[in-house]
């Protein structure tokens, strides 16, 4: 692993890997979480994707390695609707944060909503509640966009979906928009500007 992490990190586009969170639980569970190291090590990041018990698993990881940028996919592919938030995703949420090495891709939100045929509200109020568990615990400086497109397509059409978010974050502010479409990006995958690089 470590040889073709090296192999591929001479590309400079290659900028990480993701793996499932069951993936993640077993190098936990097998204590070999440092098989992760050389990640780090290339100055590369990891995303997880998994259901709603995905943030405490990065949360405990990222406490071990903490060299390591972690990516939660998906803000943990909870289930969306017109209840609160579940206390136990909002927990994990709040404990993930709570490490320096971890963000927070805020993406999936319509599929979220379109579980069991539900057809996916444009409102975004009906987001909002768990939007801001997520903005609230990882801040402005690690949440980062992400479309999901175009399994997105599933649920609902790019306009919906980058018109929710693009109201919500709008409320926020220039500065935190831009770090949340673009330069928190950058931080979380290490994307240093080089002289000469287009853009």
């Amino acid at each position: 692993f470590a040889d073709q992490v090296a192999r591929f990190s001479e590309n400079e586009l290659f900028r990480g890997i993701r793996i499932s969170s069951q993936q993640l639980q077993k190098l936990e569970s097998q204590s070999e979480l440092s098989k992760l190291i050389p990640l780090a090590k290339q100055v590369l990041s990891l995303d997880v994707n998994g259901g709603p018990d995905t943030p405490a698993m990065i949360a405990k990881a990222a406490k071990q390695l903490t060299d390591l940028k972690f990516v939660l996919n998906h803000i943990g592919n909870v289930e969306i609707s017109s209840s609160p938030p579940p206390s136990d995703w909002r927990s994990g949420i709040e404990q993930a944060a709570a490490n320096t090495n971890v963000f927070c891709k805020i993406s999936a939100l319509v599929e979220g909503a379109t579980r069991n045929g539900r057809a996916a509200p444009d409102d975004i109020e009906f987001y909002k509640p768990y939007i801001d568990v997520v903005w609230n615990a990882f801040g402005e400086d690690r949440v980062i966009y992400g479309s999901n497109w175009p399994v997105s397509e599933s649920a609902a059409d790019y306009y919906k979906l980058q018109k929710i978010i693009s109201l919500y974050v709008a409320d926020k502010g220039d500065q935190p928009t831009r770090k949340f479409f673009s330069r928190n990006a950058s931080t979380a995958y290490r994307w240093i500007e080089r002289p000469g690089r287009r853009r």
